[in-house]
């Protein structure tokens, strides 16, 4: 009777142990499909804590917004804050509110101590993230149909607009995070076992293509660690990182052929030590 492999066990061979990836050929599909989402559950809990910290910023600004704006209106692409300019502080975000007809960054000397920042002005609103920043204009959102021309929000309005998006950014960052990234894992395995499985011919390593995708979810799992941990590591120091297009693919199709190769040199090894 052979001995199932156990969790930690899967990822000590996908990591190091490239001769033993047959193992997971003899896997059922189901015990497989639930070792892979648990794996990648755990690495987007670390996303999901990162997250937190914004949505702790968010709460922080919900709770104190009736005391930061006595009084916030929009109206025909003009937004209006009745005690401009107005100031927000909370970890490494800053809010600054500045209606008035002139406006200058430099009044604000705090501005430049801060990373991540939203300037709202009277026709557009500013942000801020580490030394890049974008300007738009409200009137763009119009065109966009995400607010309609000639439209009226009052105080009322807009911190339901505010609690809304709260709300759905939560969602999203607890529920639809995991979710996509279990998906998005599944999903680029399967289309990378289309180019293994024709290395396999090629290689003349004889197995089926629902094997491959067994084999591949596995060699995945390496590529997509080391990527998640320098994504991880960037977004906690508010630095962008961006990875060539394909990367995991590459790298997961680079880690099965290793594994085949291994596994082909271990077989003929044991054929060569059986004859002696």
């Amino acid at each position: 009777m052979k001995k199932e492999l156990g969790f930690f066990e899967t990822l000590r061979i996908s990591a190091f142990d490239f001769k033993s990836y047959g193992k997971f050929i003899d896997m059922p599909f189901l015990k497989v499909t639930l070792n892979r989402v648990l794996f990648v559950f755990l690495i987007s809990l670390f996303y999901v804590l990162f997250l937190n910290r914004d949505i702790k910023i968010l709460n922080d600004f919900n709770k104190s917004k009736y005391e930061i704006f006595e009084d916030i209106s929009y109206s025909n692409g003009t937004l209006h804050i009745q005690n401009s300019p107005v100031i927000f502080k909370s970890g490494d975000f800053l809010l600054i509110g500045d209606t008035r007809e002139e406006f200058n960054i430099n009044e604000f000397s705090e501005y430049d101590n801060y990373k991540t920042s939203v300037v709202l002005l009277k026709n557009s609103f500013i942000l801020k993230n580490n030394l890049k920043e974008f300007e738009i204009k409200y009137s763009d959102f119009s065109m966009i149909d995400l607010v309609v021309k000639d439209s009226v929000l009052n105080k009322d309005i807009i911190f339901m607009f505010i609690d809304s998006i709260t709300n759905t950014f939560k969602y999203l960052v607890y529920v639809i995070l995991p979710l996509f990234m279990i998906f998005n894992f599944f999903f680029l395995a399967f289309l990378t076992s289309f180019f293994a499985f024709f290395c396999s011919i090629i290689t003349r390593f004889k197995v089926k293509f629902s094997q491959v995708y067994k084999m591949i979810l596995f060699a995945q799992g390496i590529p997509f660690l080391i990527i998640s941990i320098f994504e991880i590591i960037a977004k906690f120091n508010n630095v962008s990182v961006l990875f060539p297009s394909h990367i995991l693919e590459f790298l997961t199709l680079m880690v099965f052929l290793i594994s085949i190769f291994s596994i082909k040199k271990d077989k003929i090894k044991k054929s060569l030590n059986n004859r002696r």
